[in-house]
């Protein structure tokens, strides 16, 4: 496994958009995210496109793979931080594909949602260490969340240790009523295992992403989970998944799709995140997991911090780490192993 190089206490913090780009209100809370990471000591360099939008994407796919390998191939960059996620990233998978991606000289990549499509495909497929975390956007408040702040922290680390947070984020604040709104944490955490167990234990090699697309990759060039496993799979295999907006039987319909796959081969365990989509009626997202994972005897954390419902754990793909849960709480401990 390749690890960028340390991050460092003053970083070179690139920004582009290679899913979707920020207009209207939302660009002058996206820059006071500039003025934050700048008040920490670091410096934000903007790379176009950014804030252009049209039929979900910031520019056309072409565009949009040229500035990110731009970005890659700048020794002066630290850190490649989109604004946010979005919906057509994988437009731009088969254009990186033709190129000469350097494993050893490659600058972190951190963020969650459709960014996730581009992590899984530089882990799976090129052994490259990605960090799914916050997105750009989450630096921009006026009180930037410790939770957010602590991933840069962490990067710089060769092991690390996370906890659960007692409160999580329901909704997202009203920014036409206040631009710079903070998270508002007032849900308690709910994370239980799947089936019921009062503690659990596991470890292995981090990989995972949103739910809604990185399975869209399967069968493509632009992942390769089988060879992941085979390189990985003594340490076991760590999954996490989240799911943005899928119905629940869409849920079970991509992880049955997965495992036919054989992706969840030599499993170890999975984190589950929260989602935001209404959990009713008779069959829901926590039904597609027990309906897959219930005779695989492994252990399933669900309601997790990972994903769209903040705070969320900074995780590592490609790192191998350890899960300890007990009394619905969770600690994650990274640790560096190529």
């Amino acid at each position: 496994m390749h690890y960028p190089k340390r991050a460092k206490d003053s970083m070179t913090i690139a920004t582009t958009a290679p899913s979707s780009g920020v207009t209207g209100i939302m660009v002058n809370r996206f820059k006071n995210a500039f003025t934050n990471l700048e008040s920490y000591g670091h410096r934000v360099l903007e790379k176009e496109p950014l804030y252009t939008s049209h039929q979900h994407t910031s520019a056309d796919a072409e565009t949009r793979a040229k500035a990110l390998m731009e970005l890659v191939r700048d020794p002066e960059i630290d850190l490649i931080l989109p604004p946010w996620g979005g919906e057509f990233l994988m437009e731009i998978l088969p254009l990186l594909h033709r190129e000469t991606i350097d494993s050893d000289s490659f600058p972190w990549i951190m963020g969650f949602s459709d960014l996730s499509t581009l992590l899984f495909y530089l882990t799976t497929v090129h052994d490259i260490a990605t960090a799914h975390g916050p997105n750009m956007m989450d630096f921009s408040p006026k009180s930037v969340d410790p939770s957010v702040r602590a991933s840069l922290d962490y990067l710089r680390k060769e092991r690390f240790v996370q906890h659960t947070l007692p409160l999580y984020q329901e909704a997202w604040p009203d920014v036409e009523k206040d631009l710079l709104a903070p998270y508002q944490f007032s849900a308690s955490s709910k994370i239980e295992l799947l089936l019921g167990c009062e503690g659990a234990i596991f470890s292995g090699r981090l990989i995972g992403g949103c739910l809604d697309t990185i399975g869209n990759l399967l069968g493509t060039p632009y992942e390769d989970v089988t060879g992941f496993i085979e390189r990985y799979g003594d340490d076991g295999i760590l999954w996490y998944l989240e799911n943005c907006g899928m119905p629940s039987p869409d849920v079970y319909r991509r992880l049955f799709q997965m495992k036919e796959a054989g992706w969840f081969e030599k499993i170890s365990g999975l984190i589950v995140g929260r989602t935001g989509t209404k959990q009713e009626g008779e069959f829901l997202d926590r039904d597609a997991y027990l309906r897959i994972f219930g005779e695989m005897d492994i252990p399933v954390v669900l309601d997790a911090d990972v994903g769209h419902l903040p705070p969320q754990l900074l995780l590592i793909n490609g790192a191998h780490a350890t899960v300890r849960v007990m009394d619905r709480k969770l600690e994650l401990t990274t640790e560096r192993r190529l």
